[in-house]
């Protein structure tokens, strides 16, 4: 059992709880729900309170339409985005699409450009999210 995985987990929340571990009260199965709804819980805080320590490394995103919007590869919509023209680019400015100073519009699993614009890249754009 190696630290911090489910089982080392299990047997944690048991201990804390004041359960021996053959207990009977709660099955398993619903010690690992609950520790499944509290990392969600605590990850949403952790995001919007301190983003950087939760987001992965950059990823290239993928356009399906020529540059009018990309994606990123997350099968979930991520809960906190920054968006790069390259690898080690320049980070680009979030907005809406009447802000003139927006580089790009976040919706959900890709990202637009405002006033329904066009933008290729030589490598990129990156993303890194949560």
């Amino acid at each position: 059992m190696a630290t911090w995985d489910t089982s080392d987990c299990l047997v944690r929340v048991k201990l804390y709880a004041g359960l021996p571990s053959n207990t009977e009260e709660m099955s398993d199965a619903d010690f690992y729900q609950l520790m499944t709804e509290a990392e969600r819980e605590w990850v949403g805080i952790f995001a919007t309170m301190y983003p950087n320590i939760l987001m992965g490394p950059p990823e290239k995103m993928t356009t399906p339409d020529s540059g009018k919007t990309y994606y990123v590869s997350a099968s979930a919509t991520p809960l906190a985005i920054q968006v790069f023209d390259g690898l080690n680019g320049s980070l680009l400015l979030p907005g809406t699409n009447w802000d003139n100073s927006a580089r790009y519009i976040w919706e959900g699993d890709h990202i637009r450009w405002p006033r329904d614009a066009s933008r290729t890249f030589g490598d990129g754009p990156y993303a890194r999210y949560i």
